[in-house]
């Protein structure tokens, strides 16, 4: 923050990494602040901004500031133009159990990355929906995307929740 307040010129990258590093510290009220502070100084925060802004929502439990950058990422065009956009909401809406809405943004998604469906995953075990991120993993599959790692951890977890022994050695024969 030193070295930040001490710039004598701030661009969009000086702001993501103030913005990114709050973020990731699990600190979202200064995110929060700092975007409301950029943009105050009349920079537009780009889509990795709000990105980091919506997971720190997602880490705090800030639905209403979440569904605030939802609404400005769209306007803007981010969630068609940038799939981290969109990931992030549906990551941040799996995490607060807002499946509706987590769906209805993966479902806007041109694509449907893998780490969408990862996010859909962590958000159903975490909110203990097993059997329903094994659905998701089924899903992933049949739809022809290849499993990454963390699908088949999240699959193992579930079937750890669920206590289904063969399907989890199926998952680990995988």
């Amino acid at each position: 923050q030193e070295v930040f307040d001490n710039l004598s010129i701030r661009n969009i990258v000086s702001w993501n990494a103030i913005i990114a590093g709050y973020a990731e510290c699990g600190d979202a009220e200064r995110a929060l602040d700092l975007l409301k502070r950029i943009e105050s100084e009349g920079i537009s925060g780009d889509a990795l901004t709000l990105v980091c802004c919506v997971k720190a929502c997602g880490a705090a439990g800030f639905i209403h500031n979440g569904r605030e950058l939802h609404g400005e990422i769209i306007q803007k065009g981010f969630l068609e133009s940038d799939m981290f956009s969109g990931g992030a909401l549906v990551d941040m809406y799996a995490k607060l159990g807002l499946f509706d809405e987590a769906w209805e943004v993966f479902n806007e998604q041109p694509v449907h990355p893998i780490g969408s469906w990862a996010a859909l995953m962590a958000g159903y075990i975490r909110h203990g929906y097993a059997e329903e991120a094994l659905l998701c993993l089924d899903d992933v599959q049949s739809g022809g995307l290849c499993p990454c790692a963390v699908t088949f951890l999240l699959g193992l977890k579930a079937c750890t929740c669920l206590g289904t022994l063969d399907e989890g050695r199926r998952l680990h024969t995988q």
